[in-house]
């Protein structure tokens, strides 16, 4: 069985991870090594018998080539969700400012409207007021009584001119027929809103 490449440390190296013989360095990137701190922190945590089993043992070479590539990945992913929750974080950040900028114009507007509103809830309400007013029933009531005071006094008015000879039986007879009718169903009315109240 050949050698397996990978890396090991050496006795009295004092923990330098050293590379197999045959096997190229990496090239640096930006002046460190192309590996990450964790992957180099799990092999400098291995004894040297386990690095030594690695060499000579391909099942145990696989097993921890897949025990760094598992936690390489977690490490990935880890870094992915911190960077994700950052996002997210300044996201919100930004969304909070603005929502409160829109809470205070809201809360501007509705403070105009509601100036805006008021006085037009309280002129109508004036307005109701006046025409219930007018029709309530003891001002309708009264309003009745001197309708039917008016035409009563017509009526009267009537009857003198007539007797004075101003106008004819026949007009007399119509007008004061009318006048009379309209008399007594503005009274009729007026006592009935007053059973009313």
């Amino acid at each position: 069985m050949g050698m397996c490449k990978c890396v090991f440390l050496c006795p009295g190296t004092s923990g330098k991870v050293h590379y197999a013989a045959g096997r190229p360095r990496p090239r640096p990137v930006n002046g460190t090594m192309p590996v990450a701190s964790h992957i180099t922190a799990a092999l400098q945590e291995l004894s040297i018998e386990q690095l030594g089993r690695c060499m000579i043992d391909a099942a145990a070479y696989q097993q921890l080539v897949k025990k760094l590539l598992q936690s390489s990945q977690v490490s990935c992913v880890n870094e992915e969700l911190k960077k994700s929750n950052r996002d997210v974080a300044q996201s919100n950040l930004e969304r909070e400012k603005e929502m409160q900028e829109i809470g205070n114009h809201i809360a501007i507007i509705k403070s105009s409207e509601y100036a805006d509103a008021k006085g037009l809830y309280h002129e109508q309400l004036q307005r109701q007021q006046e025409v219930v007013g007018r029709l309530s029933i003891p001002v309708l009531r009264e309003q009745l009584q001197q309708a039917a005071k008016k035409v009563d006094e017509e009526s009267e008015d009537y009857s003198r001119r007539f007797l004075s000879g101003d106008i004819s039986a026949e007009t007399f007879t119509d007008e004061f027929c009318k006048l009379r009718m309209t008399y007594y169903a503005r009274e009729l009315k007026a006592q009935a809103a007053g059973q009313l109240q």
